[in-house]
């Protein structure tokens, strides 16, 4: 079986060989981008491990921001900017800071998504996403705060994957991971097939402010021939990416969109098109919205409504259907999917819609996202614990944490934290 660099090859060659002749540049293109960023002659024999290029690779699909407290970072950093695998934005004038990224460049999305997927011949993925995003976590180079968006980017971009890779070859773009996948299918990759039998059958949350025929619309009906199109992510500084009037130029680049720490009410955002109401423009746009919780005791039910009204999504009047989606990450139990169901009560519908269709998904904890393993849950809650306790995991005087701890830098029911006001009395010790 020809692995996933070799079809992607030979579709190009296919192409030139009846006159396209489009395929044979982008097929030395991204041959020329995959040798340059995963930095060895492709393919690898041997898998991937944590360093620059790993990094280089994921970051340009998944948007790892990493710590500017952390000195290995700052020589990643380094490597990657002489490397020309990161982008330098700005010197700061003392010269001794630097500010870096990587900016959304769908060639090297494809590029970093072809290794993501690549099986070494006879061997292993060559890259293991989550184990390497978990070292990355673990070794500090990732500023707090920011894991949940990391989760969720990941799950995200992987089931898109799968989607694609779902699609028959000779329906996929010639640049195969760009390929739109309707949002049905984009979810049936993402979930469980427990939790999307739940999911399609849904129904708006708030049925009550929409017409009888908006408001007994299921999930696989309002979506069924809407489209998702995203390789990787960018940061907004503000608001205005979540907006239909920006978004619809997000949609062809196949970007998405991450909100800052302080974004008012959600991480995530990505825009959805339904080619039934034209061509691409603020008109045909709709936006599927996340929140992503990693406390241990968040519940779904009190996080609030991710409104297009009170957030202002969409422009000249139109109301389309969009999604409200909460993840919580680390709850253990009642790891189920939950939305809205038909009502077996009557139903005094409006005459026409006072709001846009809101479909609320409430995913709690990992065991309804497709492909999880105890294994995996196993990974992803100690990537939310490492960040937690980076300033503690990573201390060079191990013997000093008690003290460290009576600092206050952080406030919890540990003994040492809580031992100025005499402690909670008898308790379990913790490490």
């Amino acid at each position: 079986m020809l692995c996933l660099h070799c079809r992607f090859s030979a579709t190009y060659r296919s192409q030139k060989s009846r006159g396209h002749e489009d395929g044979a540049i982008a097929v030395h293109i991204m041959e020329m981008v995959l040798h340059k960023l995963c930095g060895t002659e492709w393919p690898p024999t041997k898998p991937a491990e944590l360093g620059p290029l790993s990094i280089a690779v994921m970051s340009a699909r998944l948007l790892l921001d990493m710590s500017p407290a952390a000195s290995r970072a700052r020589k990643y950093e380094e490597e990657q900017v002489r490397s020309h695998l990161r982008m330098l934005y700005s010197v700061q004038r003392d010269q001794h800071v630097i500010m870096t990224g990587s900016s959304p460049e769908p060639l090297i999305a494809e590029a970093a998504a072809m290794a993501m997927n690549y099986c070494i011949e006879n061997g292993p993925p060559y890259m293991d996403v989550w184990n390497l995003l978990s070292q990355f976590i673990d070794e500090g180079l990732m500023a707090q705060g920011s894991v949940g968006e990391l989760i969720w980017r990941t799950f995200s971009i992987l089931a898109m994957d799968r989607a694609i890779l779902a699609v028959p070859a000779n329906k996929r773009c010639v640049v195969q991971y760009q390929t739109p996948v309707t949002v049905t299918d984009y979810y049936r990759a993402l979930l469980t097939d427990e939790a999307w039998e739940k999911l399609c059958r849904s129904i708006p949350i708030n049925f009550r402010e929409l017409s009888e025929e908006s408001a007994t619309l299921t999930f696989e009906d309002a979506f069924g021939k809407a489209y998702f199109h995203f390789s990787h992510y960018s940061k907004a500084s503000d608001d205005t990416p979540f907006k239909d009037k920006y978004a619809w130029a997000l949609w062809p680049r196949g970007t998405g969109v991450v909100g800052q720490l302080n974004q008012y009410l959600s991480d995530i955002g990505n825009p959805m098109y339904f080619p039934a109401k034209g061509k691409i423009g603020p008109q045909s746009m709709s936006m599927s919205l996340h929140q992503l919780k990693t406390g241990v005791s968040e519940d779904p039910l009190l996080v609030n409504a991710q409104s297009a009204e009170r957030l202002k999504l969409f422009s000249s009047g139109h109301k389309p259907p969009y999604i409200d989606a909460v993840h919580c990450f680390a709850l253990m139990k009642d790891q189920v999917v939950k939305v809205t169901t038909p009502s077996n009560h009557p139903i005094t519908y409006k005459t026409h819609d006072t709001e846009a269709p809101r479909y609320r998904i409430d995913i709690r904890g990992l065991n309804a996202y497709r492909g999880m393993t105890p294994e995996l849950g196993h990974t992803i809650r100690a990537m939310i614990d490492s960040t937690k306790n980076a300033l503690f995991k990573h201390h060079p005087r191990q013997d000093a944490l008690p003290l460290l701890r009576q600092m206050q830098p952080l406030l919890n029911d540990h003994p040492d934290t809580t031992a100025w006001f005499g402690g909670f009395g008898k308790g379990k010790e913790k490490k």
